[in-house]
């Protein structure tokens, strides 16, 4: 939505800096700070705001890389399972995979050489299992992770209707707990379809940060960030409320648990001791 450029930074503004000189790309952030902590100046002459992104450049940087991870995970434990099986078979006194040895081997061997070596260079099933996590693994990269992940879809036997819907999905905001939330759109922005990071949390000094454009370049800061717009009231409230739902799920690991809990024993027994000191 609009505002004015006199009126003060608030929860929900947007705001950009651009990269360059040229004005080609710039980078996007969402204020979280609460209105009544800006007004009280409890942050005092700070300002909290989360990156916002392109979908497009979430789903490569961010969705892709968790997939691939997960394709990794899965199928590198029948692929050394199936090598394995052949290697045993082969005769030719080579050792046993597990998922590091396997691992280890891409990176240094494409799927037909790991094949040609163990003597089952006939075997198409394990062939596109071996090429899919060599992808999963970063190499023969097209240089699109997203592209990459069609391809390793493709080598799994996924159709692309199925591979659509799974695209689809990594922007359901009912399946699991996401650290995200997309937007359709950003003020005085082109393009459709923007990503606010959850966990991409950074502080703006306020003199780094002006109510617009042409206040940053009356200050002789045109590099700084500027709002743009602001967000609706009902979608500025939906953020700051999956930010704390999120931060709210995050514990801490079971040794620290186990540490607090054992420091709270000690604590109440000091406590009852001393007072017993001094029945």
């Amino acid at each position: 939505m609009f505002v004015d450029d006199d009126e003060d930074i608030r929860q929900g503004d947007v705001i950009r800096r651009f990269n360059s000189a040229d004005r080609i790309s710039a980078s996007y952030g969402f204020i979280i700070t609460a209105d009544c902590d800006i007004a009280q100046k409890k942050t005092g002459d700070r300002f909290t705001w989360l990156e916002v992104i392109p979908a497009a450049q979430y789903l490569e940087e961010f969705w892709a890389t968790e997939q691939f991870r997960r394709i990794a995970d899965r199928n590198l434990k029948t692929a050394c399972e199936g090598l394995n099986s052949r290697i045993k078979r082969s005769e030719l006194g080579l050792s046993l995979l597990d998922d590091g040895a396997l691992r280890f081997w891409l990176a240094e061997a494409d799927a037909d050489a790991i094949l040609t070596a163990i003597g089952g260079k006939s075997d198409v099933k394990l062939r596109s299992q071996l090429a899919c996590i060599r992808l999963a693994l970063g190499f023969d990269s097209s240089g699109s992770r997203v592209k990459d992940l069609q391809q390793a879809w493709t080598l799994l036997g996924r159709d692309q209707k199925s591979q659509q819907s799974a695209i689809k999905e990594a922007f359901d905001p009912d399946r699991g707990f996401p650290d995200f939330v997309l937007i359709p759109e950003l003020p005085a922005t082109d393009g459709y379809g923007f990503v606010i990071l959850l966990r991409a949390i950074s502080m703006i000094r306020a003199d780094g940060l002006f109510r617009s454009e042409t206040e940053a370049r009356i200050n002789g800061k045109p590099e700084a960030f500027h709002r743009i717009g602001r967000f609706t009231d009902g979608l500025r409230f939906s953020v700051a409320q999956k930010l704390a739902f999120l931060f709210s799920r995050i514990g801490m690991p079971k040794k620290f648990e186990d540490a607090c809990d054992a420091a709270t024993e000690l604590l109440v027994e000091l406590v009852y001791k001393e007072a017993g000191e001094k029945i």
